[in-house]
């Protein structure tokens, strides 16, 4: 029988896996996030998290994305896996987190998980870049927060419909001369001195998704690069608000990141091996 927790952050949703005895292997891993992440045959996720023993943090995060593939981080996993952790006594309400894109500290509060993602690199950052799609040039940024990300604005780009966002996110998570690992694509909306609109398609999901952690992070950070947003943002994704802030270094040539939204377990579930 194998045993998961469903959480969400701002319906950004995963199964949660307890692998601290190291019981499933990654054969193993793959196998249940291609079955158990369809929602038409199974339970249906986003991905699965995997919480893991570490050697060096409370916890190892890992995310294995709904298309079985593995990824180096997940912004929204990493307050799902927090509120997971710290709820089974796994880790105090402070608590360090390994990934793949190195180590992150979390906080949990009562309703809302905090995210120190520490430094990001700024510096490669990508504040102007064209692709050519179905006869149109597409306007996109880029910034690496652990794991790849473009921003699209909606005011740069002739887009006419979701279905067009769609494509155009498929067409530039798969185009590896621009993007050698794939990206998330951000579709975004300018609201105010102090908020936008967020929608993400996302790698790994092959879709759009309620919301994503380090889109929201990439997009205001981006659009402090671009167009001067002040620290903190409000970030409105279809399945709500995380709040991003930000400080950059010397030259803006990195920024320290912290993000923050809800994050709510919802189900145990068990499922037939």
């Amino acid at each position: 029988m194998i045993k998961y927790t469903k959480v969400n952050g701002n319906g950004n949703n995963f199964l949660v896996l307890n692998n601290w005895d190291n019981e499933y292997d990654d054969v193993q891993l793959r196998t249940m996030a291609l079955g158990h992440c369809n929602v038409k045959t199974s339970i249906g996720a986003d991905g699965i998290l995997v919480v893991e023993k570490s050697d060096i943090a409370d916890i190892k995060m890992r995310i294995i994305n709904r298309n079985g593939l593995e990824g180096e981080m997940c912004g929204n996993g990493a307050r799902c896996a927090a509120r997971y952790a710290y709820n089974k006594n796994m880790a105090p309400e402070k608590m360090t987190m390994e990934t793949m894109a190195g180590i992150v500290k979390a906080q949990v509060f009562k309703d809302t998980v905090m995210l120190d993602l520490g430094a990001v690199n700024t510096k490669d950052a990508i504040l102007h870049g064209t692709a050519e799609y179905k006869g149109k040039t597409i306007i996109y940024h880029y910034l690496y927060v652990g794991v790849p990300h473009a921003v699209v604005y909606l005011h740069q780009n002739e887009i006419a419909s979701i279905a067009e966002m769609k494509d155009i996110g498929e067409y530039l998570d798969g185009n590896r001369e621009i993007f050698s690992e794939g990206a998330n694509v951000n579709f975004v909306k300018l609201l105010d001195s102090e908020s936008i609109d967020v929608t993400t398609y996302e790698r790994g999901v092959d879709d759009f998704t309620d919301s994503c952690g380090t889109g929201s992070c990439a997009s205001a950070v981006i659009t402090a690069l671009k167009f001067g947003i002040q620290s903190p943002v409000t970030v409105q994704n279809p399945g709500g608000i995380n709040m991003v802030s930000f400080k950059f270094g010397q030259n803006n040539e990195e920024c320290l990141v912290e993000l923050e939204g809800k994050a709510v377990c919802s189900a145990e579930i068990e499922m037939i091996d």
